[in-house]
């Protein structure tokens, strides 16, 4: 009897150690295909990788805009956004590489770089089109300063 008993065990372990081996090889598949189905898509508006500006040029590196529109260096007066600097031409989408000409900025200026939505005529008019993008009710930029 005992060694019926031994037998069973044995044959009892080989099967919690196979329903094991599935589960982990059913858990590291699953983990594998949520990693594999494309990627999230982004929502909102976004801006990545600002080079700060050196002397007249400010590169943007990656943007993105779920509507169309625009990015926008304005300079920064008592902390806040004031007047327009300059503006991208209308863009819509994912964008690299973005130069922008400072003509008007100064040295030791500080600018924010803000995305606005266009309102659907294409060009870019800061009385019509002040329609920041905002992410979570918060308002798309990022602060800078001017190095010449």
């Amino acid at each position: 009897m005992n060694k019926e008993k031994i037998m069973f065990s044995k044959l009892k372990n080989k099967w919690f150690v196979l329903l094991l081996i599935i589960f982990f090889v059913f858990a590291i598949l699953t983990v594998l295909l949520i990693n594999l189905r494309s990627p999230p898509t982004i929502e909102g508006a976004q801006i990545w990788q600002v080079a700060y500006p050196v002397g007249r040029q400010l590169e943007i590196g990656h943007v993105y805009l779920d509507k169309p529109g625009y990015v926008v260096v304005q300079k920064e007066i008592d902390g806040k956004p004031g007047p327009v600097i300059i503006n991208s031409n209308l863009i819509s989408g994912e964008k690299y590489g973005i130069a922008l000409s400072l003509n008007k900025a100064v040295m030791g200026d500080k600018i924010f770089i803000i995305l606005y939505y266009d309102d659907g005529d294409g060009k870019f008019d800061f009385s019509k089109d002040n329609l920041p993008a905002k992410v979570n009710g918060k308002i798309v930029m990022v602060r800078a300063e001017i190095y010449m």
